[in-house]
């Protein structure tokens, strides 16, 4: 009885400790003249399950330090369009979707998203044992987790030019994560799945069976993980938010929201990084 009691005195007052310490933390940023400032979300990587419960973490952690907010996206259009007519806030993004939006919302990246201590990942595309190379996946089904278009952009670089023909032969399976791509390359839904290099080490430990009967078709180039960039010359505020995600992954409640992402971190990009985009 007694340790029982010792024991959840203990674990109380280290969740007490720790959320003093993200008040701290926060309260040492300027936060006094924080305005309603918010962080603008879309993703063609992968698609979120609850954008509710992604809102409400992001929102829980943000609104300690201020006026600040989490805002989620669904549609790819609906996310462009928005952000061109509005500059209150930053935007989280796919490196890829920022290459694209770069020169004509006239941004730059401030902070890349970290994974297993890495801030760059790799795309595997990897088949059954009834596809041995790429001009076997004429008219069959890729499993992906990620939007069409995206998916198709990283396929074409795999195929290259002499095998322009055989993109537009294939069909996308859109599913909810990197392993739900691999389990319908694992139990026949599709004979080819398109996940990262992290995912598919995960998914190893898993199921180890069929991981061992899968094969590796084409793997892409480097590809630096989502970013979040700003306006050139942002303001204090703007900094001041830059300031707090960037220490999300000191706390337990930060560190859950960025979890939902796929992430571990987010950490300022670097010179190397930068040449990346």
């Amino acid at each position: 009885m007694y340790h029982k009691f010792t024991n959840s005195i203990i674990v109380q007052f280290g969740t007490f400790r720790n959320m003093i310490c993200l008040v701290m933390m926060l309260l040492i940023m300027n936060t006094s003249n924080a305005k309603n400032y918010k962080l603008y979300f879309y993703s063609v990587e992968s698609n979120i399950n609850n954008y509710r419960l992604l809102k409400i973490e992001f929102d829980t952690y943000l609104g300690i330090a201020g006026m600040y907010k989490f805002q989620p996206f669904k549609n790819k259009n609906a996310f462009e369009e928005y952000i061109r007519s509005h500059n209150d806030g930053i935007y989280l993004l796919s490196s890829w979707h920022f290459k694209k939006l770069k020169d004509s919302l006239n941004i730059k990246p401030e902070l890349i998203g970290v994974l297993n201590n890495k801030s760059i990942q790799k795309q595997i595309l990897i088949s059954n044992r009834t596809i041995q190379n790429l001009d076997d996946l004429r008219n069959e089904t890729i499993a992906s987790a990620s939007s069409e278009e995206y998916t198709k952009s990283i396929l074409s670089k795999m195929f290259g030019i002499e095998k322009k023909e055989l993109l537009e032969t294939v069909r996308i399976l859109t599913v909810p994560k990197d392993i739900d791509a691999l389990m319908a390359v694992g139990i026949g839904i599709a004979n080819s799945g398109l996940a990262t290099q992290s995912s598919i080490e995960t998914f190893k430990q898993i199921n180890l069976n069929q991981y061992n009967s899968f094969n590796k078709l084409s793997q892409s180039e480097n590809i630096p993980l989502p970013v979040i960039a700003t306006a050139p010359k942002p303001n204090d505020d703007i900094k001041n938010l830059l300031n707090i995600i960037e220490k999300m992954g000191e706390v337990s409640d930060g560190s859950k929201a960025i979890k939902m992402l796929g992430l571990d971190d987010f950490k300022r990009v670097d010179l190397a990084e930068t040449n990346l985009f």
